[in-house]
């Protein structure tokens, strides 16, 4: 018993070491975060928090991949971002104390680091240092999703699919596991227009698809594509 108790408390501090704000904490500082964590399980298509809800933890993915999406009156849906191992889910709101004004839900069987949020701010209150980080962080989320949403409004649709290509196999690599109706979301389009800039990126030679997954075949040429990217 006491081994698999030291095996999780392992992958707690794993976890912790993955997560950009807190990677260059102290070891001390880090178990003592560790002690305070809890496992969460989510079920593929979970809903881990929704848009209004007062977020009462601070949660860092272990395992999996989660979503964080808006959704407009109309019912239609725009994803911002896809969390997977050491990312934050939405965790400025434990400090401006508002709603969530995204959701997150679990694109797979998902294991999150659950750090209540009152021992999290005091925590933090403790280290100011780490504070600091963990703020800067927050604010290049907060930008990226800026950057994201000007990209909805001001980039042709196609280009935006080209992006979202690129942003995914930065961060997960060249074997994308991810449905049209989820790319379409990210760029912000409809499925049936990501369908066919896909086909064209296909036909072009930069990606090619098998049984859900996308391959990227030419990372450079795909990142040198400009924003007057032509469908053909």
């Amino acid at each position: 018993m006491k081994d698999k108790s030291k095996g999780k408390f392992y992958f707690k501090v794993k976890t912790l070491k993955q997560t950009p704000s807190l990677a260059q904490m102290e070891e001390k500082k880090l178990h003592e975060l560790a002690g305070l964590s809890t496992f969460r399980h989510f079920n593929k298509g979970d809903f881990i928090f929704l848009e209004g809800e007062d977020l009462s933890c601070l949660y860092i993915v272990q395992d999996g991949r989660v979503k964080l999406f808006k959704s407009s009156l109309s019912g239609k849906s725009h994803t911002f971002s896809i969390a997977h191992l050491g990312d934050t889910l939405h965790g400025i709101v434990l400090f401006t104390g508002e709603p969530c004004w995204i959701a997150a839900q679990a694109l797979d069987d998902v294991v999150l680091l659950c750090i209540g949020k009152k021992d999290f701010l005091t925590f933090t209150d403790r280290h100011p240092s780490i504070l600091r980080k963990i703020i800067k962080i927050l604010g290049d989320q907060i930008n990226s999703t800026n950057l994201r949403l000007t990209d909805v409004i001001s980039m042709d649709v196609k280009q935006r699919v080209v992006n979202v290509l690129n942003m995914l196999s930065n961060k997960f690599g060249s074997t994308l596991l991810f449905t049209n109706d989820e790319l379409a979301e990210l760029a912000g389009t409809t499925t049936e227009t990501t369908i066919r800039v896909i086909g064209q990126l296909k036909r072009s030679g930069l990606i090619s698809t098998y049984r859900g997954k996308i391959h990227i075949k030419d990372a450079p040429r795909l990142k040198d594509l400009s924003s007057d990217f032509i469908m053909i």
